[in-house]
């Protein structure tokens, strides 16, 4: 049993609330290779809304993984509606 838990992916979907498993984050790193971007596209697509808006733990910025994989799922929609 052990063995299992050690092998869980990183990018594994986050589990419902109440598990006990905390929630999985992603680094600008990890987001720009499921893009195939730089990780410097990454935050600026994030500046502009053209992707999810990362998480703030303390000075690190991260994504929340299971809202990127359903972000990717439903077709990369824009989080925010452009403002001009």
């Amino acid at each position: 049993m052990r063995n299992a838990r050690n092998s869980e992916s990183k990018t594994e979907e986050t589990p419902p609330a109440g598990t006990g498993k905390p929630p999985v984050f992603l680094t600008a790193d990890e987001v720009a290779a499921v893009l195939k971007c730089s990780a410097r596209a990454v935050y600026r697509m994030a500046d502009t809304g053209k992707i999810l808006q990362p998480c703030r733990l303390g000075g690190l910025l991260r994504w929340n993984a299971a809202a990127f994989d359903a972000w990717i799922a439903s077709g990369c929609p824009a989080p925010r509606s452009s403002r001009r």
